[in-house]
């Protein structure tokens, strides 16, 4: 009986890898078809996509789908803060400029730890980006037309403190970006000393903020973000 249980839950996950890896299909056949037209959208499809990884010879991997969000976010702009200011400019409603930093910084994030994980150059230069960084009252702007019965449902506990950790794993990310940058030039040009101990400086505040925030208690979801970025802090 056990090894008639064991091979019909081998089957059953076979069944449901199977059904992922098809839907996984699916979605590259509708990206390559043009079948959504909306660009914001397809930023966030293409993102989603990229946490897939099936197979290691898969060209298509989630390096691939990044780059292909990036081009995305600089084709439609995302990567410069609009000026508001500018004459016959319109007014951008909060909750949009939200999620377009929201996206455009997710590109970031990744593509810096992608970049260092995999030993190649990164793709976005930040001296020619404007778009500012996300903060803590952002998921304000992003929850307020969700009901409370839906956020009860689907969202997790504490998204202020989730923010605040998104926040400073961005910083800390921007720290690695600029270390990439020193390692992959082509010259080798090595930074200053005052450079390095500036970095040094940095990255010991964010040791010294992660103590202290795990020292108080949080619920189950945001201990455990605030572990995840201990590990890069690591």
């Amino acid at each position: 009986k056990r090894a008639m249980y064991i091979r019909a839950k081998v089957v059953l996950d076979n069944a449901r890898f199977g059904e992922t890896v098809l839907a996984n299909q699916s979605h590259k056949a509708l990206y390559d078809a043009e079948y959504e037209r909306r660009k914001i959208t397809l930023i966030q499809a293409v993102l989603l996509t990229g946490f897939w990884y099936s197979d290691t010879e898969d060209r298509t991997g989630p390096w691939h789908w990044n780059g292909i969000a990036i081009s995305l976010c600089q084709t439609i702009g995302l990567h410069r803060h609009p000026d508001t200011g500018r004459k016959h400019s319109k007014a951008i409603p909060t909750s949009d400029s939200s999620i377009w930093r929201q996206l455009w910084w997710s590109c970031f994030y990744r593509e810096a730890w992608f970049s260092a994980g995999m030993g190649r150059p990164m793709r976005i230069n930040l001296a020619d980006c404007s778009t500012r960084m996300p903060d803590a009252n952002d998921s304000d702007n992003l929850l307020a037309g969700i009901p409370e019965c839906i956020r009860k449902k689907y969202l997790p506990e504490g998204t202020k403190d989730l923010s605040k950790l998104w926040t400073e794993l961005l910083t800390l990310t921007i720290s690695l970006a600029k270390i990439l940058s020193w390692q992959n030039r082509a010259e080798r040009t090595r930074p200053g000393k005052t450079e390095i101990q500036h970095m040094d400086d940095t990255i010991r505040q964010y040791s010294f903020r992660k103590d202290h925030a795990i020292a108080h208690g949080h619920n189950h979801v945001v201990s455990l973000h605030m572990y995840h970025l201990e590990l890069y802090l690591e």
